[in-house]
């Protein structure tokens, strides 16, 4: 329903965009509700535990020169982000050539399904895992290591454009959902997202 909602709503987004030549992807946490922040540090200091909440997750892929939401991924939160990437890139509006992610995407899965279904070229620094000398696993995962040690992070340095989106989405939108149900947050997230698209075409 989520996937039919956001295509019906960005349609006419899809119809201006053209294809991106270099995306980003990454995620982050908004809160269920509103937390003072100085509450929680004076909670800390004064020796009582302060627990880790479950929270709305937001997983985007942007275009880097434009800061343009392709597509969004809702889950809750905290959860390795691997395993989403796949589902967004379904649910694009427009075609991608290159597609930077940080190391919490890394795995041989990813870079096969990126570069042999969706025919996108895939950037991500082979870290996950225990450090060792010995070579990835996996033939992308090895061409990885190669890349970033013969190129730099030349192209991988733009990657940081998607963390701005987010901040844009905070300062703008606010960090605390409104919606009480689960389904109700992923819909405020999707808004939230839209939105974002919105203002900067406006």
């Amino acid at each position: 329903m989520r996937g039919i909602f956001w295509k019906a709503l960005w349609r006419e987004q899809k119809k201006r965009i053209r294809r991106v030549r270099l995306a980003s992807i990454d995620s982050t946490g908004f809160e269920s509700h509103h937390v003072s922040q100085h509450f929680l540090h004076r909670k800390s200091q004064s020796g009582c535990p302060v627990f880790a909440r479950f929270h709305a997750k937001l997983t985007v892929t942007c275009d880097c020169s434009t800061h343009l939401i392709l597509a969004i991924g809702t889950s809750r939160g905290p959860f390795p982000d691997s395993g989403g990437i796949q589902a967004l890139m379904k649910n694009q509006i427009t075609k991608v050539d290159t597609l930077l992610a940080d190391a919490g995407f890394d795995s041989e899965d990813n870079h096969q399904f990126l570069r042999t279904t969706c025919g996108v070229r895939s950037i991500i620094p082979p870290r996950i895992g225990r450090p060792t000398l010995k070579p990835p696993t996996g033939y992308y995962r090895r061409q990885m290591r190669a890349y970033f040690k013969r190129y730099g992070s030349t192209t991988y340095g733009q990657r940081w454009q998607v963390e701005t989106v987010f901040s844009m989405i905070k300062r703008n939108f606010g960090s605390s959902l409104s919606a009480r149900s689960t389904h109700g947050r992923y819909r405020e997230l999707a808004l939230r997202a839209i939105c974002h698209n919105v203002a900067i075409n406006a």
